[in-house]
C-alpha cells in the first residue's frame, strides 16, 4: 500500500468519527504534503543547483558570507565532480577567505584543483590561499602551475611576482612584474597594468630605488588615473623622503576618490606629527643603509634624531651605518648615546662590543659583550661575537663553548657553524700535535 493510500484510509476513518468536512480538509492537506517531494524529485539537479547558487550569490552581494555557505554546500552536493562543481568550490573558497576560515578555504581550493588539475583559475586560487597561510613555497608551486596552464594571463605573473618578493627573490619578482606589464599592455588590460606597476614600484621603494619607484607609480596612474593604490604608495614614499607637500597632495587625491579609506586618513592626520615624521625617516634611513646608500641614510638618521632625540634604537641603527662605513669612533659614540637613553638596550652593548673588537680593544669589548649577555642570556649574536673575541685572543676552549651555546640556542647560522668547525679543528690539531 502506498503512503498516499494509507493516508487516505486514515482520513476516511477520521471523517466517519468527526464529520465529512474535517475529513475533506485533512485529505486536501495530505495531497499537498505528498505533492511537495514529488515536485522536488521532478526538478533536475542542475536546476536545483542553480537555484542554490543564485541564493548564495545574493547572500554574498549583501555581505552575508556565512549565510551563503549552506546554499553553496547544497550546490556542490548537487553538481558533484566536474567543471561546474570545481567553479562553485572555488567560489566557496573565496567566501571562506572572507570569513578568515583559511584551512577550510584551502580544502576547497585543493578539491577544485583535484577536479580540474590543469585549470589556471583553480591553481591561482590555491596559490592565494597557501600564501594566506604563509606557505610561500607551496604558493609559488601552485602559481607556476597556473602560468603553465595560462602563460598569457597577466594576473598570474603579478601574483608570482608578489610571492617571489615575499621570498626575498627580488630580481625574479621584478622579472615577473615586467612580464605582467608587457602582457597587460598588449591586451589593454589597464587594471592589471596599473597593479603590476604599483607592485613593482613598491618593491623598488623598499629597496631604495626611489626614482624607479616614482616612474612606476606615474605609469600606474597613467593606466588608471583613479588608482588609489598608486596614490597612497607614492604618497608614502614622499612621506618617508620628507617631501610632505607632495605626500599631502597624493593622500588628499586618494581621499577624494575613496573617502572612507581609514589608512589614508590616518596618514594625512599624522603627516606633521614629530613622532610620525621621525618614524618615517627612520624607516627610510634603514632601507637606504641596507642598500649601502649611506650618503642618504645618514642624513635621514640625523633628521629623525633631531625630531626624536631620546629613542635608543635610532642611535643604534645610525651606529650600524657608521660602523659599515668604517667610522668606528662615531659608531661607538652612537651606541654609547643609546645606552644613555636606555641602560637595558642589550643590542647597543653588543654592537659597541663588536666595534671595540674591530678596533682591537679586547677588554672594553669583553665588558660590553658580557653586559649584553647579562641583559639577554639567549642572545645568539652577543654570544657568538664573544666567542669570536675569545678565538682572536687564543682562548679556543672558551670560544668553542660560546659557539656551541650559540648554535644550540639559535636557528641554523652558517657563520656560527663555520666558526665552531674552525675551533673544533684547531683543538683537534693541538691534541694530535701534543700526542
Amino acid at each position: 500500500m502506498t503512503p498516499l493510500a494509507l493516508g487516505t484510509r486514515c482520513v476516511r476513518a477520521l471523517a466517519r468519527r468527526r464529520g465529512p468536512l474535517l475529513g475533506l480538509a485533512m485529505l486536501a492537506w495530505l495531497a499537498v504534503v505528498m505533492a511537495v517531494p514529488t515536485v522536488s524529485r521532478g526538478v533536475p539537479p542542475e536546476q536545483r543547483a542553480r537555484g542554490a547558487w543564485e541564493q548564495a550569490v545574493t547572500a554574498v552581494a549583501a555581505k552575508d558570507y556565512a549565510g551563503a555557505l549552506p546554499h553553496l554546500a547544497e550546490a556542490i552536493d548537487l553538481l558533484g565532480p566536474g567543471r561546474s562543481g570545481a567553479y562553485v568550490l572555488r567560489y566557496r573558497a573565496g567566501v571562506l577567505r572572507k570569513l578568515q576560515r583559511l584551512p577550510e578555504a584551502l580544502r576547497d581550493a585543493e578539491a577544485a584543483v583535484a577536479m580540474e588539475p590543469d585549470a589556471a583559475a583553480d591553481l591561482a586560487l590555491l596559490a592565494t590561499v597557501r600564501n594566506d597561510l604563509d606557505d610561500a613555497a607551496g604558493a609559488l608551486q601552485a602559481i607556476d602551475g597556473a602560468i603553465a596552464a595560462a602563460p598569457a594571463t597577466a594576473g598570474n605573473h603579478i601574483q608570482r611576482g608578489a610571492i617571489l618578493a615575499e621570498l626575498g627573490r627580488n630580481d625574479d619578482a621584478l622579472q615577473a612584474f615586467g612580464t605582467a606589464i608587457d602582457l597587460a599592455a598588449k591586451d589593454a588590460n589597464t587594471d592589471d597594468l596599473a597593479r603590476a606597476h604599483v607592485l613593482r614600484a613598491n618593491l623598488y621603494r623598499d629597496t631604495a630605488e626611489d626614482e624607479k619607484a616614482l616612474v612606476d607609480y606615474v605609469a600606474a596612474l597613467t593606466a588608471r588615473p583613479d588608482c588609489v593604490w598608486a596614490m597612497t604608495g607614492r604618497g608614502y614614499l614622499h612621506d618617508m623622503r620628507g617631501e610632505l607637500d607632495l605626500a599631502r597632495a597624493d593622500y588628499r587625491h586618494a581621499l577624494a576618490i575613496e573617502a572612507d579609506n581609514a589608512w589614508v586618513r590616518q596618514a594625512l592626520a599624522v603627516l606633521h606629527d614629530p613622532a610620525n615624521r621621525a618614524a618615517s625617516l627612520w624607516k627610510r634611513a634603514n632601507i637606504y643603509r641596507d642598500a649601502a646608500k649611506r650618503d642618504v641614510a645618514l642624513p635621514a638618521y640625523d633628521a629623525a634624531i633631531a625630531l626624536s632625540p631620546h629613542v635608543a634604537g635610532l642611535y643604534v641603527d645610525r651606529g650600524h651605518a657608521y660602523q659599515q662605513a668604517g667610522d668606528l669612533p662615531k659608531a661607538i659614540a652612537d651606541y654609547t648615546n643609546a645606552i644613555a637613553e636606555d641602560g637595558d638596550h642589550y643590542e647597543a652593548y653588543a654592537w659597541r662590543g663588536v666595534a671595540h673588537i674591530w678596533r682591537g680593544e679586547a677588554q672594553p669589548a669583553l665588558d660590553d659583550l658580557n653586559a649584553a649577555l647579562r641583559l639577554k642570556p639567549d642572545s645568539v649574536f652577543a654570544r657568538s661575537q664573544r666567542g669570536w673575541l675569545f678565538e682572536l685572543a687564543g682562548e679556543i676552549e672558551l670560544a668553542r663553548a660560546d659557539y656551541r651555546e650559540a648554535a644550540r640556542r639559535g636557528p641554523p647560522n652558517a657563520w656560527v657553524e663555520a666558526a665552531l668547525e674552525r675551533v673544533e679543528y684547531a683543538l683537534l690539531s693541538e691534541t694530535s700535535w701534543a700526542g
